[in-house]
């Protein structure tokens, strides 16, 4: 592995270890175990769930939510809980396991990266070589506007994904909210939900345990996935 070489104000060479990869690793770790205590908490859990704050889930279920933390964080998809997703979480747990795929699609240091560059005019040289190693970049002076690129296509990207998806949840959505309003409400998060997973290849869904199978092979449900 590289190892950058930096002079000392003596003028003697000091290595300095590929930190950045070492605090990619690190950020995923803390992502998934922050993920798997919010999971946990039954403020996450289901509406008519066994899991109360007089009742908390024993340690299979911990396991289950550290298992869906790091399948979201990793984007791989899996879900070892029987009622999927939909039927675990309520809003606030399905909002803590998007945040999750997206922070690893795109990357916590990226994000991170972003949000501290956002408003910022000069960005120092080892905080430019430090984005550099992070992102993968092999343009150490575009770093920064690389970075401001991978963001921003991406929310359009998945902003343009909710639009597409929208008509098929609405069509979902009629079936149990007969009005227009609700249908339309109803429809909302899931637009936004798949469009993410989706765009960052997780897997993911919170339609139940049939997913989008029942509706396999309409074009409204077909091409936005």
């Amino acid at each position: 592995m590289k190892r950058n070489v930096e002079l000392n104000e003596n003028g003697t060479k000091k290595v300095k270890g590929a930190n950045a990869f070492l605090l990619v690793i690190l950020s995923f770790l803390i992502v998934i175990l922050i993920g798997t205590f919010l999971l946990y908490l039954p403020l996450s859990a289901a509406k008519g769930s066994s899991v109360t704050w007089k009742h908390w889930g024993g340690l299979g279920y911990l396991l289950n939510c550290f298992f869906v933390a790091t399948s979201a964080t990793c984007v791989t998809g899996l879900n070892t809980f029987a009622s999927g997703l939909a039927g675990t979480f309520n809003l606030f747990g399905q909002i803590v396991v998007l945040v999750m795929i997206q922070i690893g699609g795109l990357g916590f240091i990226t994000i991170l990266s972003f949000f501290l560059t956002l408003f910022a005019h000069r960005v120092k040289f080892k905080n430019r070589l430090f984005l550099t190693q992070a992102t993968g970049s092999t343009s150490f002076g575009q770093v920064v506007l690389f970075v401001r690129k991978i963001i921003l296509i991406s929310l359009t990207v998945e902003f343009i994904g909710t639009l597409l998806s929208f008509p098929a949840f609405y069509e979902i959505s009629k079936l149990s909210h007969p009005s227009v309003k609700g249908a339309v409400t109803y429809a909302i998060w899931p637009s936004i939900f798949h469009s993410i997973s989706s765009f960052n290849n997780a897997g993911f869904d919170i339609i139940g345990s049939t997913s989008l199978i029942n509706d396999a092979g309409t074009v409204f449900h077909d091409i936005p996935s």
